[in-house]
């Protein structure tokens, strides 16, 4: 099945009879007919012939998954990177395909393997190997492999800046990392996003690719997440110092939590925190209960690991002498999965907080639908809300965003949105 189509050019065939085999060679390799195929080729149909959609029949015979029919139109003449509507190339049909043997001959007549289509996502060849929006099935090893081995980079991204390994990193089969590494995948450099492939092994809980790419040399995930946690801030932080000084000055009193203070938080939790959540309490989170500074967001203070987790602890008790046995969430729909539908829970954790007891919270224990580590906003009169991100980081990127967009103004005593 074909991904894409263009309108038709003109075609360079001259006479009826030549039409009408290329078309007939169209339909016979449709059908996957061997022997018409043959029959048409020898009579004269043309091996670069075109469907009705523009796409080569070259292509056509490797989306069938018929290598009888790919070898007699390359033996024709068939041109091998002959490309459709999205600029997707036979190699490339034979790689969604998990055809190896296609692959194969493809690759020994002169195949590009480091071919990149023209679509938004803009795939080569294999970074489409390893990319399970597209593939039916889990990525092929042996495909990966005969790839490699044939020259494909494997560090070449595709348009949307995912390189192989980053790709590769989401699944539990060790044995493509291997060959990724093995071939000069790059461990160490991150997506423009700041992630790396280690990032994505993590949040996909593939642990043991975890550990391949630490062997490897990956920065580790508290490293990864203190680099994209300090770009953030020290952005924020210049918004700050333009826009609103006493933020700002704020900030740069707020203190540093030392690790064993983190230790002791994660062991009242009984769970550890994620890695952008640590990154973010080492670098504001000390200063006792009485911090000289925070991190501010929006009207919010940001917490030290002692105020979260004195707040914490106040309400775990509240919760054990049963005060919210009768609240129900007054703004979260009971029909959101993403959450825990109760009024407070022991898997949320307050990271700032405002004068009236209100919280924004990183969830340790999402809902069916959710995801752990998740932002959302707790009120004292209404109970928990829909998440806003999925991530810390990613809701300080959205903070930021709406800082750097001009959606709020400072009022002399804290922030408005505009």
């Amino acid at each position: 099945m074909l991904r894409g189509a263009r309108t038709p050019g003109s075609t360079s065939m001259s006479g009826k009879k030549a039409s009408k085999l290329n078309a007939d060679l169209v339909a016979a390799i449709e059908d996957t007919d061997v022997e018409a195929v043959a029959k048409l080729l020898a009579a004269g149909a043309d091996p670069n012939s075109r469907s009705s959609e523009d796409a080569p029949v070259l292509l056509l015979a490797a989306s069938e998954e018929e290598l009888e029919l790919v070898q007699l139109l390359l033996g024709a003449g068939a041109e091998v990177d002959a490309v459709d509507a999205l600029g997707m190339s036979p190699l490339m049909y034979a790689v969604l395909s998990g055809n190896v043997e296609v692959a194969e001959r493809l690759i020994a007549s002169g195949a590009d393997v480091n071919h990149q289509c023209d679509d938004d996502l803009g795939n080569t060849v294999l970074t489409l190997a390893l990319d399970k929006n597209e593939l039916p099935d889990e990525p092929s090893a042996a495909m990966v492999e005969k790839l490699l081995r044939a020259g494909a980079n494997p560090n070449t991204p595709n348009a949307a800046g995912w390189p192989p390994l980053h790709r590769a990193a989401s699944f539990p089969d060790l044995s493509i990392i291997e060959l990724l590494l093995a071939t000069g995948a790059d461990v160490k450099t991150p997506r423009s996003s700041g992630y790396h492939a280690i990032d994505t092994a993590h949040a996909h809980g593939q642990h043991e690719v975890v550990k391949r790419l630490l062997a490897a040399g990956s920065p580790s995930l508290e490293e990864t997440a203190t680099a994209r946690m300090t770009e953030v801030w020290t952005r924020i932080e210049a918004w700050y110092a333009e826009h609103c000084v006493p933020y700002a000055e704020a900030l740069r009193k707020a203190q540093r939590a030392a690790p064993e203070e983190l230790a002791a938080l994660e062991e009242a939790l009984g769970t550890g925190l994620p890695p952008d959540f640590r990154a973010f309490l080492l670098r504001f989170g000390g200063g006792g209960l009485h911090p000289p500074g925070d991190a501010g967001v929006f009207e919010y203070s940001g917490m030290t690991v002692d105020l979260i987790l004195s707040q914490w602890k106040g309400l775990a008790e509240l919760r054990k002498q049963g005060a919210f046995e009768k609240a129900t969430p007054h703004e979260l729909p009971e029909s959101d999965q993403a959450l825990q539908w109760t009024w407070w829970h022991p898997g949320w954790v307050p990271f700032a907080r405002d004068s009236g007891g209100n919280l924004y919270c990183v969830d340790l224990a999402p809902g069916s639908e959710g995801t752990r580590g998740q932002v959302f906003k707790w009120e004292s009169h209404d109970g928990p809300l829909s998440p806003i991100r999925e991530s810390l980081q990613e809701f300080f990127e959205w903070y930021l965003e709406q800082l750097e967009e001009g959606r709020f103004t400072f009022g002399g005593e804290t922030l408005f949105r505009d």
